[in-house]
């Protein structure tokens, strides 16, 4: 039984240090309709409900948010989704 446990240990570190293990990525997306101090405050409240966001700058001058996440919990297309769903039309910036 401890042969197997120490197995299994050694499996699940060799996984979670393999390269299709989650990796940190960084997401710009440009955010419509930022007219006053209070909108990047939502953008921001909106995108910290989703899994695996590290950290969030939301910029009204520039009408964006640049995000970074963990790639295995989250991607572009639903940061923009959850933007949208709090009423600022959003969509990732191409690099």
């Amino acid at each position: 039984m401890k042969r197997v446990s120490a197995a299994l240990a050694l499996l699940a570190i060799l996984a979670a240090s393999h390269p299709a293990a989650a990796a940190e990525r960084t997401a710009t997306l440009r955010v419509m309709h930022m007219t006053c101090a209070l909108c990047p405050l939502i953008v921001r409240k909106a995108i910290e409900t989703i899994p695996g966001v590290k950290e969030i700058d939301v910029s009204m001058e520039s009408g964006t948010a640049t995000v970074v996440y963990n790639d295995v919990a989250t991607n572009p297309t639903e940061l923009a989704e959850t933007i949208a769903n709090a009423g600022y039309p959003a969509w990732p910036v191409k690099r």
